[in-house]
């Protein structure tokens, strides 16, 4: 168990998380998922949308892998000799995501040939999923060739798959964007729990654990689409995740902001000092890592 700060607040793709005054063993969040699983099955596009946006990025995850210290292990990604094999919308839009992740991992560790080798795979399913347009192919090639523009190359792919997804809410085509986010979120749990594993890093493993919160959030999305039979498998398997991560404990301690004075005006700062624990056990790591392998495996079989 440790102390952090609020993590889940990063530049790209906003997680929000709301909070009350006092500390609270259940968490706070924007949506009632219980209730709007229960009660609400449409939702428009646009709030789709920005339920996606409210994930984070799989970069978050997969750039702790490095800082653990952890060696990169390219056999830990989907091979991209799979991606001729995915001949179904579910499997080419759910690969598109695992891809994704898989180059936001590249990236991180700066393999430059790995990087051109993926990219080809993320615009071969984008193509056959008419998404092509949204990448600017050629410069993503350059800037993963020069290590020093890695930066340039995460923020050109970033809002490269925001501009897709903000494009497939208004086709109403949610149902892509919803594969995207799982597999995306799902292969960079994958590289996470796995490299968790190998380094017995008590630090990843709770980031693992943190990940309760995005469930309650992809959970909304599921329930959208299950009476859609390419989704059926995917739904079940996914309940499991989240009745193994309903044992993962997070309390919140909240303080509130510092307001002052600054040129005349008033400021109101966030107070650094709150905080968030997370209480996940071996064992129950290793249920929710074997879960995550198993859903996993299942979206990267060629089909």
């Amino acid at each position: 168990m440790r102390k952090i700060k609020h993590i889940w607040s990063i530049p790209m793709l906003l997680f929000c998380l709301a909070c009350n005054n006092n500390t609270n063993d259940t968490p706070v969040q924007t949506i009632d998922t219980t209730a709007l699983a229960q009660k609400k099955l449409e939702m428009s596009s646009e709030a789709i949308n920005e339920v996606i946006k409210s994930i984070p990025s799989p970069l978050e995850l997969t750039s702790l892998i490095k800082e653990s210290g952890a060696e990169f292990n390219k056999g830990m990604l989907n091979s991209t000799e799979s991606k001729g094999g995915y001949t179904q919308t579910f499997s080419k839009a759910v690969n598109l995501g695992i891809y994704g992740a898989d180059l936001g991992y590249i990236n991180i560790y700066e393999k430059s040939t790995a990087a051109i080798d993926y990219l080809g795979a993320v615009r071969g399913l984008a193509d056959d999923l008419y998404l092509g347009q949204f990448f600017d192919f050629e410069t993503l090639k350059r800037l993963a060739s020069n290590s020093s523009k890695l930066d340039s190359l995460i923020f050109i792919s970033t809002m490269s798959f925001e501009k897709m997804n903000n494009y497939l809410a208004k086709q109403k085509r949610d149902n892509i964007s919803v594969l995207m986010l799982i597999g995306g979120w799902i292969e960079s749990l994958h590289l996470a729990a796995t490299v968790a594993k190998e380094t017995k890093s008590p630090k990843l493993m709770e980031r693992v654990g943190e990940q309760k919160i995005s469930l309650d959030q992809i959970m909304i999305l599921l329930k959208l689409f299950k009476d859609d039979k390419a989704f059926v498998g995917l739904n079940d398997e996914v309940e499991k995740l989240k009745n193994l991560f309903d044992q993962v404990k997070i309390t919140y301690e909240y303080k509130e902001p510092v307001t002052k004075e600054v040129d005349g005006m008033l400021v109101v700062e966030e107070n650094s000092g709150s905080t968030s624990t997370v209480e996940i056990s071996q064992p129950l790591f290793e249920q929710i890592a074997a879960q995550i392998s198993k859903i996993r495996t299942t979206l990267t079989k060629v089909n």
